[in-house]
């Protein structure tokens, strides 16, 4: 009789990098005044909120929402610089395309969970001279999709757990 536990863990089914793309046109800055030859810099901050499997159209993809943080900065000619902040809530579907070896995805889509392992990313301001800016924001996301599992799994003493009684034998 061997000795053995039960593990839950979480089967990576596959994983991919899936690219989200936003363009902004004249975002409006406010009343401040911008000079010709400004320059607008600054960081841009981006925390995913959501990961949700989904089938659309019958593709497999992730509903992705995100939540983008800019701190920016206006800075004249003459070297004023003017604090912008500005946030935003992103939603958009990405589609699964090196996930194609899972049989009857359909079927499962309900099992299925999504992990975020990285997100890295690109925002190309352009300053526009009616005091607006436009901006190319381009994340793209490593993801695991993710089908939890039961396992029965033998161990070795002494971590071991019997898997049924064994009964014991006392000779004399």
């Amino acid at each position: 009789m061997g000795l053995c536990t039960k593990a839950l863990i979480n089967q990576v089914l596959c994983e991919e990098t899936v690219t989200v793309s936003r363009l902004d046109r004249n975002v409006t800055i406010g009343t401040i005044p911008v000079p010709a030859g400004s320059e607008l810099s600054g960081q841009t901050f981006v925390s995913v909120l959501d990961c949700t499997p989904l089938l659309k159209d019958g593709v497999l993809g992730l509903q992705i929402s995100l939540f983008v943080q800019e701190e920016l900065y206006l800075t004249t000619p003459q070297g004023a610089r003017f604090p912008l902040e500005f946030g935003f809530r992103f939603q958009e579907f990405a589609p699964l395309t090196s996930c194609d070896q899972i049989v009857d995805f359909e079927e499962i889509v309900g099992e299925l969970d999504c992990q975020i392992t990285s997100v890295f990313g690109s925002n190309q301001l352009t300053l526009n001279a009616n005091r607006t800016f436009d901006q190319r924001l381009e994340i793209m996301i490593d993801a695991r999709l993710l089908r939890e599992s039961q396992l029965q799994i033998a161990l070795c003493p002494p971590y071991a757990i019997p898997c049924e009684e064994v009964p014991l034998k006392i000779g004399i």
